[in-house]
C-alpha cells in the first residue's frame, strides 16, 4: 500500500559487531534496509542519507540486546511482519533484528525521551566483596568529579544503581542516567572510579529506559 510509515526496529549488537563505530552501525542498517527491499524515506541535497535515527549512542566495544532504530518509509510500505522478516533474512552477522513495530510518525525523537541505560558488566577475579565495597563508598559521595581543566563533571546524580548479580565471575547490573538534558554516563567510567580496569570488563547494554512509552 502506498503510504508513508515511521517504524521501530529493536536489535542486538553482537558479537564482533560492538567493535563497530556508530556511524558505521548506521551505513550498516542503510544497507541492510536495501537489501531488504525497503522503501526508505532519503533526505534532499547533493549528499541524499536515509532517515534514519538510532535511540543511544553505544560505546565502542559493549555489546546489547536493546538497541532501537527507527526508519521513515513510503510508497508500497510491508506490513512490520513482513519487513522483520525480510531484515532477519539480510542482516550481517551480529546484527540480530528482535521485533519491528508502526509508531506514531509526529512522535518525538528517541534521543529526546531517553532516561536511563543498564548495563551488565562482567569482570573475572574481582572478588564480590571488595567490588560492593568500592560501590558503597561511591554512592557514600557527595560529589563524583572526572575529568581536568574546565572539562569536568559531577557524576554523582547520574549514578542511578549497582546491584551485584552473580560471582566468579563477578556480575554487576548498573543503571545509569542516559538522559539528553539530564547527563549520559557510561559504565567505564564509573569502573574507573571504582579502581577497576574497564579495558578487563565485558560490557552489555541490557535495557533502555525511556521518559515516556515507545510502543
Amino acid at each position: 500500500m502506498s503510504r508513508r510509515a515511521r517504524y521501530r526496529i529493536r536489535f542486538g549488537k553482537q558479537d564482533d559487531l560492538r567493535y563497530t563505530g556508530n556511524l558505521d552501525i548506521a551505513r550498516i542498517w542503510e544497507r541492510t534496509l536495501r537489501r531488504a527491499g525497503a522503501p526508505v524515506v532519503y533526505s534532499n541535497g547533493f549528499n541524499p542519507r536515509p532517515k534514519l535515527q538510532i535511540a543511544a549512542a553505544l560505546p565502542l566495544g559493549y555489546s546489547s540486546v536493546c538497541e532501537i532504530v527507527d526508519v521513515w518509509l513510503e510508497g508500497d510500505v510491508p506490513a512490520a511482519e513482513d519487513l522483520l522478516a525480510a531484515l532477519q533474512g539480510c542482516a550481517p552477522e551480529g546484527l540480530r533484528v528482535d521485533a519491528v513495530w508502526e509508531v506514531d510518525d509526529a512522535g518525538p525523537a528517541l534521543q529526546n525521551v531517553t532516561r536511563s541505560a543498564v548495563y551488565r558488566v562482567t569482570l573475572v577475579g574481582v572478588p564480590a566483596q571488595a567490588f560492593q565495597q568500592e560501590a558503597d563508598a561511591l554512592f557514600a559521595q557527595d560529589r563524583i568529579v572526572v575529568g581536568t581543566g574546565r572539562k569536568t563533571q559531577d557524576i554523582r546524580g547520574l549514578l542511578e544503581s549497582i546491584v551485584i548479580e552473580g560471582e566468579a565471575p563477578l556480575v554487576a547490573r548498573l543503571e545509569l542516567s542516559l538522559s539528553q538534558r539530564g547527563g549520559t554516563l557510561r559504565p567505564d567510567v564509573v569502573l574507573e572510579q571504582m579502581g577497576f580496569d574497564p579495558l578487563a570488563a565485558r560490557i552489555e547494554r541490557i535495557a533502555i529506559h525511556y521518559a515516556e512509552s515507545i510502543d
